[in-house]
């Protein structure tokens, strides 16, 4: 699959950064938050650590301008992952975020170019008895069964 979008779903310290090196990539990238507050703190995270990037000699301005045209921000999570080849999430450790975050992801087939996207999850401290633990490492999100 080829990955053109990401979206990180969490603006807190790990969403932003994962945003900041997506976007640095070259890949378009949509931050997520719940949060007005946090994503715009998020998105002011990354304005500024590209600047002093910039100050400090380590990143071209150019490159900075074309990393920062390619963050947008979503309000809401199916805004966010609508064209997402790769989803990476990066909410609070609360269970009821995560499954819901889970069930929106695989719940909605994509229309479009794409059938499928790829569900990053970061953090292990879930039981073992989870269904986000059966879920694996990714998820296939299709209208028609996924090869693995």
């Amino acid at each position: 699959m080829d990955v053109k979008t990401i979206a990180v779903i969490g603006a807190g310290t790990m969403g932003r950064g994962i945003a900041y090196a997506a976007a640095l990539g070259g890949y378009h990238t949509v931050l997520e938050d719940v949060s007005r507050h946090v994503l715009e703190q998020g998105i002011a995270w990354i304005r500024q650590s590209f600047d002093e990037g910039v100050a400090r000699g380590k990143v071209e301005a150019g490159v900075r301008d074309r990393a920062l045209s390619l963050i947008s921000t979503a309000s809401n999570v199916e805004d966010a992952i609508r064209d997402a080849e790769l989803i990476i999430e990066a909410v609070p450790e609360e269970l009821e975020m995560k499954l819901e975050l889970f069930t929106i992801s695989t719940s909605s087939p994509r229309p479009g170019r794409f059938s499928r996207a790829t569900l990053l999850r970061f953090r292990s401290r879930i039981s073992r008895t989870s269904p986000l633990r059966a879920s694996a490492a990714s998820v296939c999100i299709s209208s028609t069964p996924c090869q693995r």
